[in-house]
Order: C-alpha cells, then sequence, then structure tokens
C-alpha cells in the first residue's frame, strides 16, 4: 500500500518558473479512474516535457493519465460537457 501512494505521489510534481507554477506529468495511470470520483481536469503545460492529463478527485488527490490513451479521452469529453450544462444552468 505504502508502494502504491509512493507511486501517485511521484507520478505528479508541480514547480515554479518565471510565469508562475507549472504541473507536469512523469508517470501515468496504468488503468481507469472512476468518472463520478473526478471533480475536473487540467492539461499539462507546454514546458512539462511529457503531455498529460491530471485528474482532480473530490477527494483533493490529482493523478496523472495519458492524453492518448480511450478512457482519459472519453472523461475529459464527459467532464468538459458537465461542466458547460452546468455553467449554462447557472448563467
Amino acid at each position: 500500500m505504502v508502494l502504491l501512494v509512493l507511486t501517485f505521489l511521484k507520478s505528479y510534481t508541480s514547480a515554479e518558473n518565471a510565469n508562475g507554477a507549472v504541473a507536469c506529468c512523469f508517470t501515468f495511470l496504468e488503468y481507469e479512474l472512476p468518472l463520478g470520483l473526478i471533480t475536473e481536469y487540467r492539461e499539462t503545460g507546454q514546458d512539462c516535457t511529457t503531455p498529460g492529463i491530471i485528474f482532480i478527485m473530490k477527494s483533493g488527490h490529482h493523478h496523472c493519465a495519458d492524453p492518448g490513451v480511450q478512457w482519459v479521452k472519453e472523461h475529459m469529453d464527459k467532464i468538459g460537457k458537465s461542466l458547460l450544462e452546468n455553467w449554462a444552468r447557472n448563467s
């Protein structure tokens, strides 16, 4: 269990540069996250060596995923649509 936690901690890092904080992914999840536990996602910045998607969970944890994997693309699409629908309802 400790190794699993350490793996998650090492997969995501944030660093400062002249433009502020940069979040980068160095390893990716090898399994699909449950969509219902994800609140939002962010794409890694251009300063990162590898493109990645950072899913932010309801628990506050951040998990890196490969943007080229099918389930990641589907989750991004569904989360994006959900955020747009919520925005439309509240405006």
